[in-house]
């Protein structure tokens, strides 16, 4: 199960109850109750969860979103489907604006209207401004959020869609994933659009691949036969006056690298020097396992593809370590692992994490200083490292 979403009830009732009673507990040394609840739960890479009509949303104009169940704690459920809405305006991130009544109120939130097995569509209308209720100085970011079962105790992840300024824009529809995991010279269909554009460039690791006149492109790129690199593809889209870009990137797979658990590593984080800092985690039954976070970008990197102990990754022992160095003493990091190239969890043994369900609600009296959550980066409960601490 997942917090609920609603902000205005349950979090502050958490907040208050939880947060004052264990101040250090909370953010210094884990409670039983975030690690269960929060630590293991996986979150998922930026994929097409959610896509719109139009492709582009802009505040001054209808949307329908359609909602795709398939891989959410929601597929297979039959029941009626609600969505927990608001968003976010004027580029603050701290907490949802525009919130749409209270979490589990089903005569107030919006109710989508399936389509087909697994699949929902929520018509925003007449406009993202007027189903909002936006003020007119308040200029919106990003709609966001979190799909739910009738009853409230089934719901997916925060979900947020970008929302644009009228004029020139560019978006990568396909692939709906980044990073998206290839093998060596498979074939990557790409299709772009815009609006206001008088071209689309397509753009793969800046060397110039196809163009076309318009608002619409699409294209068919063959993946570098080297593995373990990443490329990144971009979209321009021009006007004559202007230009808009849109960027994802692919990883070419390559083979897990075997090696035995360095003497004196335990699991979880060890840290090894000011600078160095050693992660192991026990992963039996998968395949491979990524670490990346503020170090990397939060982006994946072949240098920091986690090592296996075991040749056979089904063994009940099986771990996985990487050693990252280079790190700045007493400067904080958020990481999280990719798991199997899809699943996103946090380290079980963190002494403070991230949180973006909670955090906002912890203030600087409460806790000065707390780390912001990259909002934008990644999704779920972000584990935090610190050497000399």
């Amino acid at each position: 199960m997942f917090f609920p979403q609603n902000q205005d009830v349950f979090f502050c009732t958490f907040a208050n109850s939880f947060f004052n009673f264990e101040i250090e507990t909370m953010k210094k040394t884990l409670s039983i109750l975030v690690l269960v609840i929060g630590l293991l739960l996986p979150g998922i890479l930026s994929s097409q969860i959610v896509y719109t009509d139009p492709a582009l949303p802009t505040a001054d104009e209808a949307v329908t979103v359609y909602f795709n169940a398939v891989g959410t704690p929601l597929e297979g459920y039959t029941g009626d489907v609600y969505a927990h809405t608001g968003l976010y305006v004027n580029g603050v991130t701290a907490n949802w604006d525009y919130v749409i009544e209270s979490w589990g109120n089903n005569t107030t939130q919006p109710q989508l209207t399936p389509i087909d097995v697994d699949l929902y569509k929520l018509e925003i209308t007449p406009s993202i401004n007027d189903f909002y209720n936006v003020d007119p100085a308040d200029v919106v970011d990003t709609m966001n959020f979190v799909f739910r079962s009738a009853d409230a105790a089934t719901q997916t992840e925060d979900i947020f869609i970008d929302v644009f300024e009228v004029g020139l824009n560019v978006t990568i529809i396909t692939p709906d994933i980044s990073p998206l995991f290839v093998d060596p010279n498979e074939s990557i269909e790409v299709e772009v659009e815009a609006s206001f554009a008088q071209s689309i460039s397509l753009y793969v690791d800046n060397v110039l691949v196809s163009t076309a006149t318009g608002n619409a492109l699409s294209e068919v790129i063959t993946a570098s036969s080297d593995t373990d690199t990443k490329h990144w593809i971009k979209a321009v889209a021009e006007d004559g006056v202007s230009q808009a870009m849109d960027s994802i990137y692919y990883y070419v797979r390559g083979a897990v690298s075997v090696e035995a658990l360095p003497a004196g590593l335990e699991d979880g984080i060890n840290y090894i020097d000011n600078n160095t800092v050693s992660l192991v985690l026990l992963a039996p039954h998968k395949t491979s396992v990524y670490v990346f976070g503020d170090f990397s970008n939060w982006e994946i990197s072949p240098e920091l593809q986690m090592k296996r102990t075991t040749q056979n990754p089904d063994d009940s022992d099986t771990r996985y370590w990487v050693t990252i160095s280079g790190l700045t003493s007493g400067e904080e990091y958020g990481f999280q692992y990719l798991i199997d190239e899809e699943m996103v969890v946090a380290d079980a043994y963190s002494e403070k994490v991230l949180d973006p369900w909670n955090d906002s609600w912890i203030s600087s009296e409460t806790y000065p200083n707390l780390k912001p959550y990259p909002v934008g980066k990644t999704t779920g409960i972000v584990s935090v490292i610190q050497t000399n601490e």
